[in-house]
């Protein structure tokens, strides 16, 4: 739509007093008051141009970090329709959670290990974790 500027004095929302009417040509409409006539047309015409596609949702910091994590919740505990069938082949594939818990505990009461024991230790938590149903990462449950 097509706006013209006049000058002429006029009274703004606010009610201060402007140095330009906007009309809508053609209709002789009176749309604002203002003392910028070019800044309040483009400002006309950009609202104007702007699409559905183009409009900006305002969030609040509150509103996007509830946003995210309800995405994250969901990401993270989406689940296989069906189990993977997982051929296990490491060292502790044949050792019951119970089994490996009690290995632990053993290298866990020592007060000083050898790297070798410490590389056991962590393989061995590595297992457990592996054992455990759903999240395969975090604190080791024995």
């Amino acid at each position: 739509m097509p706006y013209e500027a006049k000058k002429q004095k006029c009274k703004k929302e606010d009610g201060s007093s402007g140095t330009h009417a906007i009309y809508k040509k053609g209709t002789n409409e009176k749309v604002g008051c203002t003392n910028d006539p070019s800044g309040y047309m483009g400002k006309l015409y950009s609202v104007e141009e702007t699409t559905n596609e183009d409009q900006q949702m305002t969030v609040s910091r509150r509103q996007l970090k509830e946003i995210i994590q309800e995405e994250m919740t969901t990401f993270l505990n989406e689940e296989w329709k069906d189990d993977p069938e997982i051929k296990q082949t490491g060292e502790y594939a044949d050792k019951t959670k119970a089994e490996l818990c009690k290995m632990r505990d053993g290298l866990k009461k020592k007060e000083k290990r050898t790297a070798t024991q410490s590389t056991e230790l962590r393989q061995i938590n590595f297992a457990l974790r592996s054992k455990q149903p759903g999240k395969k990462f975090g604190k080791v449950g024995c």
